[in-house]
């Protein structure tokens, strides 16, 4: 370029002249401008995109470990889904080891009722055996009681009759 060098204004149209060095001063500012311009716009962009790549970035860990809970929370419904029907299983086996052994102990306390009644049959019925014959005894005895007295009654009046006839046989011979 030349030493003196004529520059427009694009603002008011008006031209200079300017010597090398402030043009060049000038080219320098507009080229540092434009410079720092072009510096900041990239750096809002990478500054954008660094935003939306650490949001991406959240996001996808967030989706992430929703899903891992998710899944966690289905294992967990599903342990606790076992457990509750293994429990319920247990109960059901308990139960019927429960019923099991109250029908065992009904028909034991059944049997023991059976043979307790028919024990008691037997006590009675020997008891009653016994009084029969006890009623018996005393029967015959009262037989045996009265015929004795009848016997001896009999006997007093056949030996008080030969008695008599010794006595009538007696006064007889004296007269």
């Amino acid at each position: 370029m030349t030493k003196n060098a004529t520059v427009k204004c694009p603002n008011c149209k008006e031209v200079f002249k300017v010597d090398d060095s402030v043009y060049s001063n000038i080219v320098k500012q507009v080229r540092d401008q434009q410079f720092q311009e072009e510096v900041s716009n990239r750096l809002a962009i990478a500054e954008n995109e660094k935003t939306s790549a650490v949001e991406i970035a959240e996001q996808k860990l967030i989706n992430n470990y929703q899903k891992q809970l998710a899944d966690k929370q289905r294992e967990i419904e599903v342990l606790t889904q076992k457990s509750k029907s293994e429990l319920i299983q247990e109960l059901s086996k308990k139960d019927e080891a429960i019923n099991s052994l109250e029908a065992t102990l009904d028909k034991i306390d059944a049997e023991k009722q059976l043979e307790l009644s028919n024990a008691v049959k037997s006590i009675e019925k020997e008891r009653d055996q016994l009084v029969n014959n006890l009623n018996a005894k005393d029967t015959e005895m009262e037989l045996k009681e009265k015929s004795l007295k009848e016997d001896f009654r009999r006997e007093l009046e056949h030996v008080a009759k030969d008695v008599k006839l010794k006595e009538e046989e007696i006064v007889r011979l004296k007269d």
